[in-house]
């Protein structure tokens, strides 16, 4: 009788530990083998060059199928199967692919887009953009639908950690009025209320764009000598910012009672980091502090 007690004692532990490891690791999100079987069914299209960025630095990048002629970042977006520009896309291309979701901006797709997709049985999520906090939106979003929340989060906290660090290290600085040009024709600027808006608060700068209601406003010629930057920063692709300085500081010439203009203060940023809200808004921030006070050319 004891020799049965004894072993049911045994069996009976051994039961308890056996259901509190099986709890342990049901319990835990984004465990091993439920990471590996959520990404092996997922097959993502990204129409929009930042949510590849994202999807990439969320280690979801084996799992993108299809990407814009535009995602060139990192490298390895460069070999994924083209679907057309973030304005022009092939829908067949698309099918083809056989994606379980596709995540795209509001103006990538209009409604019957999205029907066809869903159609497939390819969940459609729309990440629209205008602020830092819109940029952790989309990754919360993204980490959510494929199943990796945890992953969503570090990343998150590791943006929000490192331009805490540059904010710091601003603190001191004197505050320049500085005005970010996304292009010279129309002459569009970033205003307040955009993730580069934000960026320029936490440099430590001032946005020279005031009394606009307009994420990013085409201004006139009275306009600019009103907001009178003390430094100006463009955004520009690379071919261009190949090119000799004075080619693209032309423009800025008849202007020379704005103080960036007089003082030659005139800079620009690869605009494949600075135009696209995502994880390199820290690489944004940081060549945005080192032009504001080194006053160096970034290229």
């Amino acid at each position: 009788m004891a020799s049965k007690y004894k072993t049911f004692s045994i069996l009976l532990i051994f039961i308890i530990l056996s259901s509190l490891i099986a709890w342990q690791f049901t319990n835990s999100s984004e465990t091993f083998s439920a990471t590996n079987k959520t990404h092996d069914g997922l097959r993502i299209i990204s129409l929009a060059p930042n949510i590849t960025e994202i999807l990439f630095a969320l280690n979801l990048g084996d799992n993108v199928v299809g990407v814009t002629s535009y995602c060139n970042y990192p490298l390895e977006a460069k070999n994924k199967p083209v679907i057309g520009s973030t304005t022009q896309i092939n829908l067949e291309k698309i099918l083809t692919l056989k994606p379980t979701i596709a995540f795209s901006t509001s103006s990538n797709l209009h409604q019957s887009f999205r029907s066809r997709l869903e159609h497939i049985g390819c969940k459609s999520v729309s990440l629209d953009v205008e602020n830092l906090e819109d940029i952790y939106t989309s990754i919360n979003t993204i980490a959510k639908d494929c199943n990796i929340q945890r992953k969503g989060s570090a990343l998150i906290e590791d943006i929000k950690a490192k331009l805490k660090a540059i904010s710091q290290e601003a603190r001191a600085k004197h505050k320049s009025k500085v005005l970010v040009v996304i292009q010279q024709r129309p002459l569009i600027v970033a205003a307040n209320d955009t993730y580069i808006g934000d960026l320029i608060k936490i440099v430590g700068a001032v946005n020279a764009v005031t009394r606009i209601d307009c994420h990013w406003p085409q201004i006139n010629n009275e306009s600019l000598i009103l907001f009178a930057p003390d430094i100006i920063i463009e955004s520009r692709n690379k071919k261009t910012l190949s090119n000799s300085k004075d080619d693209w500081k032309e423009f800025y010439k008849k202007w020379q009672s704005i103080p960036a203009v007089k003082n030659d203060k005139i800079f620009a940023i690869d605009a494949d980091i600075m135009s696209r809200p995502g994880p390199r808004v820290v690489e944004t921030a940081e060549k945005l502090y080192d032009i504001i006070y080194s006053e160096k050319e970034q290229k």
